[in-house]
């Protein structure tokens, strides 16, 4: 048995618009990310050496949970 498939090009332009759409897409995430980010230093930063200690956390690790690594 034979099949056909016939596929028409996609218009210039929907494509543009889809590049686009995805690449504004990966900006606003990147800039949720960061604040998220920020938001958590901020929040930690604010804690005494004690309650960071209560937390399983020090100075020096703010940075690595603020970013997520």
């Amino acid at each position: 048995m034979a099949m056909y498939l016939n596929t028409k090009p996609v218009p210039t332009g929907a494509s543009a618009i889809f590049r686009a759409v995805n690449r504004l897409e990966g900006i606003v995430e990147t800039i949720i990310n960061w604040n998220a980010s920020r938001k958590t230093a901020t929040v930690l930063n604010s804690l005494s050496d004690k309650q960071l200690e209560d937390i399983g956390l020090s100075r020096g690790d703010i940075d690595g949970v603020a970013n997520r690594r």
